[in-house]
């Protein structure tokens, strides 16, 4: 048990630096063509928990209970699930910085914000 702590501990910086990195991917890829710096930290924050809450999901629980034990109908009926979470949670996301941010004057928003498309394929790379 004391050994897997440590494995488990030691793993721990390289998990935070990962993370780091993709909240800095994330401020720069959607800081194009805005200075809200508020909007960008606030933006990327939570875009990034969004990403480390769907990654972990994925790694520690989808793929080893469905997808190695070979219940694909499983796996594919939890990653839906999942992709419509991450997706309505996106769209709330970004619906708070419209309304909140930018008082509801859409050509204000950084133009990689307003599109879900983009926002969803960064998530879910």
């Amino acid at each position: 048990m004391q050994k897997e702590l440590i494995l488990v501990l030691k793993k721990i910086p390289i998990h935070f630096l990962c993370w780091m990195l993709v909240w800095f991917f994330f401020k720069s890829f959607f800081s194009v063509g805005s200075s809200n710096k508020a909007f960008l930290f606030w933006f990327s924050s939570l875009l990034s928990i969004v990403t480390l809450i769907t990654a972990y999901v994925f790694v520690y629980d989808l793929i080893p209970k469905y997808l190695l034990k070979k219940q694909y109908k499983k796996f594919v009926l939890y990653t839906i699930y999942s992709g419509v979470f991450v997706a309505t949670t996106i769209l709330m996301i970004e619906v708070v910085g419209f309304v909140f941010y930018f008082n509801l004057e859409f050509q204000k928003m950084p133009a990689l914000t307003t599109n879900p498309a983009v926002i969803l394929i960064c998530v879910f790379l």
